[in-house]
């Protein structure tokens, strides 16, 4: 296990297929925030922009917890969420959806359409599926051009995910489960509910992120620019 500052990033880069498909929304509803992860109070994850690339995704308390996506198309990259790269142009979003359990956002430009649909499925009938702490981040690209275009995927996720403020260390490691390549990263210290208050985040248990081995995810840790390169 290698031991990483909380501004190291953990990444999966994932290969598209691509479909026809046309359409675009003229106009879509933006809420003030909209939440991606949304598992409890510690473990809370907003965009506050009215795109999803426009800002730095945050907690619920205004604190930097980074996500990142970026998509390559015919060979020029592209933001899809987060402010950063700045040399990446924001591929234009077409629209916005948000339901008790997904938020869904379109992008649209270079003659594809990316939908990132992340799925919480907090559903009260079931209590075992309403407190698993998992969050499902889908990506659909198809061509509205009628044209093939080469594709690829960039997601990222910050270690400041797993601490409550920058200054703590966190350890990371790529690991294997059947079936799915994974990263893992968490806290040094482990301090399972030592503070009290209401701008807290997490800094116990461990977050992971993983992708299905028959996308071909390749799976990273270390320096956030670097692996954005």
């Amino acid at each position: 296990m290698r031991r990483f500052s909380t501004l190291l990033l953990c990444v999966f880069t994932v290969m598209a297929s691509e479909s026809s498909l046309g359409g675009e929304a003229d106009e879509r509803f933006t809420p003030p925030a909209t939440p991606l992860i949304a598992c409890d109070p510690y473990f809370s994850i907003w965009s506050t922009g009215r795109a999803l690339n426009d800002a730095d995704t945050t907690h619920w308390t205004g604190k930097r917890h980074r996500l990142g996506a970026l998509v390559q198309i015919d060979g020029v990259t592209y933001r899809l969420m987060g402010s950063t790269p700045e040399r990446c142009a924001a591929l234009p979003q077409s629209d916005q959806q948000v339901t008790p359990t997904q938020s869904i956002f379109t992008f649209s430009g270079a003659g594809v359409q990316v939908t990132l649909r992340f799925t919480t499925p907090l559903l009260p009938e079931d209590i075992d599926l309403l407190s698993r702490p998992i969050t499902y981040l889908t990506f659909d690209i198809r061509s509205t051009d009628g044209k093939e275009h080469k594709v690829s995927l960039h997601a990222d996720a910050s270690a400041e995910l797993a601490v409550n403020v920058p200054e703590q260390k966190a350890v990371a490691s790529v690991e294997k489960f059947e079936g799915l390549a994974s990263l893992k990263f968490g806290s040094v210290d482990q301090l399972v509910l030592q503070k009290q208050g209401d701008d807290l985040r997490i800094d116990w248990g461990y977050f992971y992120m993983a992708a299905p081995e028959d996308e071909n995810p390749n799976a990273k840790v270390g320096n956030l620019e670097a692996l954005r390169n």
